[in-house]
């Protein structure tokens, strides 16, 4: 993020961010875990759902705020980009929330400690996918 200031004495913000690397990055992950559950499909199918639904209640809401956040290209009030932000945020973790809802709510079998598991390792890689991206030149 760089700021600038108009000829008429506003200040804007760029965003230096590109959500496209983010969102393919998001994709590839999910498809890591797709695959993960396919070889526990052989196994355990409570598992492979276990293992697939983890992974995507960690994976979506993630994917959603990259989007929200980083989809301007163009320069920006810096309050506007502050918004974003925080809609990213509200965004996912209200997502979050549903999916989590209503998982539980839909009353099926599901491995609870696969699921948290999952949910947990899958949080941390989105993590060092984004600071990974973020901190590239």
């Amino acid at each position: 993020m760089r700021a600038a200031e108009r000829p008429d004495g506003t200040v804007v913000t760029e965003t230096l961010v590109n959500a496209r690397p983010l969102l393919r990055a998001s994709a590839l992950h999910f498809a890591a875990w797709l695959l993960l559950a396919a070889v526990f499909l052989v196994v355990d199918t409570l598992t492979a759902k276990s293992v697939l639904v983890g992974a995507a209640i960690a994976i979506l809401p993630s994917a959603l705020m990259a989007w929200v956040v980083f989809r301007f290209r163009k320069s920006v009030a810096p309050r506007d980009f502050t918004r974003a932000i925080y809609r990213g945020e509200l965004g996912k973790f209200l997502l979050t929330i549903v999916l989590f809802a209503l998982l539980f709510a839909e009353g099926g079998a599901i491995r609870v400690g696969v699921l948290f598991s999952v949910f947990l390792v899958a949080i941390m890689v989105q993590w060092a996918l984004a600071a990974r991206h973020l901190l590239q030149d």
